[in-house]
């Protein structure tokens, strides 16, 4: 099988998080082909050895697309970082580890910095590890966090004073529900003023480049390619 672009993107996000699912495919490498094409070049790829479809009870139809050795193999060539891979997937975690594609995918589309996982950041280096960063050229970095459960207040807040002693750019949170969004705003008024925080919306960042939310205003930050 000769490879395109396209097939050493998709093992490299792979690699990065873990999995795809189908729709991370199709929204993101395959726009403006129809689905069908999409799903002849996965079955191209995992007939050639390079990827494998698992089923997992608790998500129905949807199948879940990984690394075969063999992928895991190039990969990891074509990657900047070693990024362990994980034997099982952690049910519990991968709706929210989903959503973490998606929106590292989405970032990759308007941002031409390097996306560094959760998984391949070093614990010793960040107070507060985040679910991935975003280091651009001029080494400004952008930590992101999903958040797609409403924690509590004081825990919520704990979390905010971890950030100051992580040098960020930006302390990016990125909400699923309104209701996650007004709780946070509210909570982030709160927290430590000279960390900066801002806050935006999945749905229309999804699907638009919106302006963030940050406590002394709003940025436009979505329609630059560096930060």
């Amino acid at each position: 099988m000769k490879l395109q672009e396209r097939d050493r993107q998709i093992l490299r996000r792979i690699y990065e998080q873990q999995f795809l699912f189908y729709e991370h495919i199709e929204r993101y490498f395959f726009q403006g082909v129809t689905v069908q094409q999409s799903r002849v070049r996965i079955r191209e790829m995992n007939r050639a050895g390079l990827i494998r479809k698992e089923s997992v009870s608790i998500l129905g139809s949807r199948r879940i697309i990984r690394l075969t050795p063999d992928g895991l193999e190039l990969a990891r060539q074509l990657h900047h970082f070693d990024i362990p891979q994980l034997r099982r997937l952690d049910l519990k975690t991968i709706e929210h580890d989903a959503i973490v594609t998606s929106v590292a995918l989405r970032l990759h589309e308007l941002w031409d910095g390097l996306w560094v996982p959760e998984r391949a950041l070093k614990k010793e280096d960040y107070t507060q590890i985040p679910d991935g960063v975003f280091v651009f050229q001029n080494s400004n970095k952008v930590a992101l966090e999903i958040e797609n459960s409403l924690k509590g207040r004081n825990r919520f807040l704990e979390n905010l004073n971890k950030w100051r002693f992580t040098p960020m750019r930006l302390v990016l949170f990125i909400t699923t529900h309104p209701k996650i969004y007004s709780a946070l705003k509210r909570f982030i008024e709160q927290g430590p003023g000279k960390v900066p925080f801002a806050l935006v919306d999945w749905d229309q960042l999804k699907n638009g480049t919106p302006t963030v939310w940050c406590p002394k205003g709003e940025l436009q930050i979505f329609d630059r390619s560096q930060f």
